[in-house]
């Protein structure tokens, strides 16, 4: 499961009231349209749209949300945010990925929401148009990553055992960084997450080096990982995520 999210954000842009949601069942998608100030009220209304309108949705489904005419996301709405993210991410959400300028205050709060709350990562596009053509011509991953802050994780490899923290996870992989001793590409390692898994307090996966980079971050893919163990993995991550939420 993957998920797509858009934020637009830009100058010169007419002023929206009050956020709201609409579904394209032609390209299974939702689109959300931000009002310039987003707060509690105008949230909680939208989180009820948002559920009515996923249940016309496949699995998989992109969202594009255009927050052109947000200048700023009050404290009060952050517990409304997340569980419209967790909605999203428990109904089968595939890519997120938010259009927003750099520059507007906006795209700050999103940033340090992201270093606080778990979720899932997005993307950042600079206009709508942009975020349609990595919808279109991007190719698709094959699950949604999600951020969860503060994680660590095990690291076993060549007889080295080491710990790193976790940037974002999916079901088919993770990316990884903090670690002193970093392992080759296309090595392959044991992982050990703090995740539960059947009254067990860690779970570990085989995973294979795919990327590297000189700022001390790599990426790993998951290996021998049928549907039985990518849904195990799912259940963990979202349980872990309950977990941290509280």
């Amino acid at each position: 499961m993957t998920v797509m999210l858009y934020c637009v954000l830009g100058p010169m842009t007419k002023q929206i009231s009050h956020s709201k949601v609409v579904v394209d069942l032609k390209n299974n998608r939702l689109e959300f349209s931000f009002a310039e100030t987003i707060t509690r009220n105008d949230l909680n209304t939208l989180y009820t749209d948002v559920r009515f309108c996923v249940a016309d949705l496949k699995t998989d489904f992109d969202v594009i949300s255009d927050f052109s005419s947000s200048k700023v996301i009050r404290l009060e709405s952050i517990p409304t945010i997340r569980k419209i993210m967790n909605y999203l991410i428990t109904n089968g959400v595939r890519e997120v990925i938010r259009v927003v300028q750099d520059d507007r205050l906006i795209y700050k709060q999103f940033l340090n929401l992201a270093l606080n709350i778990p979720g899932y990562k997005p993307e950042y596009c600079a206009t709508r148009q942009d975020a349609l053509n990595r919808l279109e011509f991007n190719i698709k991953r094959n699950g949604i990553r999600l951020q969860i802050p503060s994680i660590s994780v095990e690291l076993v490899f060549d007889d080295i055992q080491e710990h790193g923290r976790l940037i974002d996870i999916s079901v088919t992989g993770c990316a990884i960084s903090g670690c002193r001793s970093q392992p080759e590409l296309a090595k392959e390692i044991l992982l050990i997450f703090p995740f539960e898994q059947n009254d067990t307090p860690r779970l570990s996966l085989k995973a294979k080096v795919v990327r590297s980079s000189k700022r001390g971050i790599f990426a790993v893919q998951f290996i021998d990982m049928d549907n039985q163990h990518k849904n195990i993995l799912w259940q963990s991550i979202l349980a872990e995520i309950q977990r941290v939420e509280k």
